[in-house]
């Protein structure tokens, strides 16, 4: 319930192009055909447009309303996705408005501005790519149809009304060539210096909305952390600490078999109360308590401990750790923790088997930075799907199946991580495999000697 209400609260479409984005233009549509109906009557009947001009832009017009009753039965019965049947409404607007420009005065027409607003329409629901595609639609015919009535290819359709400037170019304003030149040069450089305005702006407000996305998911990640601690830790503690007591008291009088089964509920209550912690860092630094580590005990203890889940499941492990002590101001059990969720998210991309290899390296950052030590997670399995390699590290994304995963523990991961002062990375392509790198800074007398003789 709660992955439901957060996916359906916080998971929007910064792409454009959904459904109630294509109803909305189908509706604005059927009213600028109206008022552009109403004005080319108008127009006609106080002798501004001529007769033959309105009849063939009453024509146009309705060419726009049968596409637009297209529209409405392709969006009713969903045939196309919605990205797609929106883009194919802006081009088809531009052909037809192309056209209605042509019947009212063409180059001359102050009116062919109008193209600039399906830039910004496709700037503001589509992609940028998408955008400049629109802008360079609407200059080729733009281009095309100033070309056709200064060739003559197409006819001139002199409209009185409009301002023509000079008397001498009342009849031929389309056929003087540097006018024309200028005219298209001018929409084109305007069509494109739109896209670039109206995109920049869309893309630097989304990512504002992202930002603010994000800090809500983390108030919903520390509400939840604050119930976690109260509601969580609590029992777990007297879990774990009845099993202790039991184990201690009557140990002598336990099979091994119950011994050891004790053994693992001591081991998993620890756990669930290392995750609650986690969660917790994930919002604040973590308070717990750093120590010189060698960075390859937690590992390999996290290792031990997907040992036998490894086996069923016919992945081999891999230990590229090297016999170097690499040591780490840390919390061993937090690292821990981290590498064990990276080894279950990975053999739980390979259940059909695979390789699962963990190494190490030392990172010289630069002169003025320490060194650090990069762990490197990788396995061979199906991989993460690119639309959310981008966010995997989102508190409740994740691509498991219903009830397989919470969507937290890289969430965690990234918490711990970052509290050690340290990054982890992802690279993964789908049906090849993914690899996590985790970098933690050196301690400081690690970082001396590896300057000293590295």
């Amino acid at each position: 319930m709660l992955r439901l209400f957060v996916k359906q609260r916080f998971d929007a479409d910064l792409s454009g192009g959904s459904a109630p984005e294509v109803r909305w233009f189908i509706s604005m549509r059927w009213r600028v055909l109206l008022a552009g109906g109403l004005v080319s009557i108008g127009a006609t009947a106080q002798h501004v447009l001529p007769p033959d001009v309105c009849v063939r832009l009453l024509f146009a017009l309705a060419g726009l309303a049968g596409l637009n009753v297209c529209f409405a039965i392709l969006a009713h019965r969903e045939t196309w996705k919605p990205p797609v049947l929106l883009a194919f409404q802006v081009y088809a607007d531009l052909v037809i408005l192309t056209v209605i420009l042509h019947f009212t005065g063409g180059v001359e027409n102050p009116l062919s501005l109008s193209l600039v607003i399906h830039v910004v329409l496709g700037g503001i629901l589509l992609s940028r790519r998408q955008c400049y595609a629109v802008a360079t639609v609407a200059s080729m015919l733009f281009v095309f149809m100033a070309w056709g009535e200064w060739s003559g290819v197409l006819p001139h359709y002199f409209v009185p009304a409009l301002p023509h400037g000079e008397e001498g170019w009342k009849a031929d304003a389309a056929q003087h060539t540097f006018y024309v030149a200028g005219v298209t040069s001018l929409q084109s450089a305007l069509f494109f210096f739109v896209a670039y305005v109206v995109t920049t702006l869309v893309a630097r407000a989304r990512s504002q909305e992202a930002q603010m996305m994000r800090a809500a998911k983390l108030a919903a990640v520390g509400e939840l952390a604050g119930n976690v601690a109260h509601e969580v830790n609590n029992p777990i503690a007297i879990l774990s600490a009845k099993a202790r007591l039991l184990l201690a008291d009557h140990r002598d009088g336990m099979s091994a078999k119950v011994t050891e089964e004790i053994g693992k509920i001591i081991e998993l209550a620890d756990r669930v109360a290392r995750i609650a912690q986690g969660l917790l860092s994930y919002c604040r630094p973590s308070p717990a308590r750093r120590d010189l580590v060698d960075i390859r005990v937690p590992i390999r203890k996290a290792l031990s401990m997907v040992e036998q889940r490894s086996r069923t499941n016919g992945v081999r492990v891999e230990d590229r750790l090297g016999d170097a002590i690499l040591k780490v101001r840390a919390n061993a059990g937090e690292i821990e923790e981290v590498f064990l969720n990276l080894f279950l998210n990975a053999l739980d991309a390979m259940p059909g088997g695979g390789v699962l290899a963990t190494s190490t390296t030392i990172r010289n950052n630069g002169s003025q930075a320490a060194p650090s030590v990069e762990v490197v997670v990788a396995d061979t399995g199906i991989g993460i799907p690119r639309e959310i390699q981008g966010e995997i590290f989102e508190p409740f994304l994740t691509s498991k199946e219903e009830g397989r995963g919470t969507g937290l523990g890289l969430a965690i991961c990234l918490g711990i991580v970052r509290s050690h002062g340290g990054t982890i990375a992802v690279e993964s392509e789908p049906g090849r495999g993914t690899g996590f790198t985790v970098r933690l800074p050196l301690a400081q007398a690690e970082s001396e000697a590896y300057v000293q003789h590295g």
